[in-house]
C-alpha cells in the first residue's frame, strides 16, 4: 500500500502521461488485431498470400500500429523526464519549535542537578 501511495505522489502531468501511454499502448494492441483480422479475411478470400505478399503485409502492419506506439513511449519518456525534474518534496513536517522546547528542558534539568 505504501508504494501506491509514493506512486500517485508524483506530479500530475507525470499521471497523465502515463495514463496516456498505457491507453495508447492497448489501442496499438487493438490495431495490431484488427489488422490481423482484415490480413486474415484477404487471405481467406485469396487476394493475399502470406509468402508472396509478405511485404505489403508488414508494411500494413507497420503503418497501422507501430506510430500508436511511438507515441505511447514518448508519452512514458516525457513522464520519466518530468518525474525526474520535479524537485523533491519533504514528506515529513519537522517542527523545530517543539525538538528546541524539549532540548531546552534536558538542558534546564541538567543544569540544575550539577548546582545541587
Amino acid at each position: 500500500m505504501k508504494k501506491i501511495r509514493i506512486w500517485f505522489n508524483k506530479p500530475v502531468f507525470t499521471l497523465v502521461c502515463y495514463v496516456l501511454a498505457i491507453l495508447l499502448l492497448g489501442y496499438t494492441l487493438f490495431m495490431v488485431k484488427n489488422s490481423y483480422d482484415y490480413i486474415s479475411l484477404l487471405v481467406i478470400q485469396g487476394n493475399v498470400s502470406w509468402m508472396t505478399d509478405i511485404k505489403d503485409i508488414f508494411s500494413y502492419f507497420v503503418d497501422n500500429s507501430v506510430s500508436y506506439l511511438f507515441y505511447a513511449f514518448s508519452f512514458m519518456f516525457f513522464g520519466k523526464v518530468i518525474n525526474i525534474l520535479k524537485p523533491k518534496q519533504i514528506k515529513e513536517k519537522i517542527e523545530i519549535n517543539e525538538e528546541n522546547e524539549l532540548v531546552k528542558e534536558i538542558i534546564e534539568v541538567d543544569e540544575d542537578l550539577v548546582e545541587a
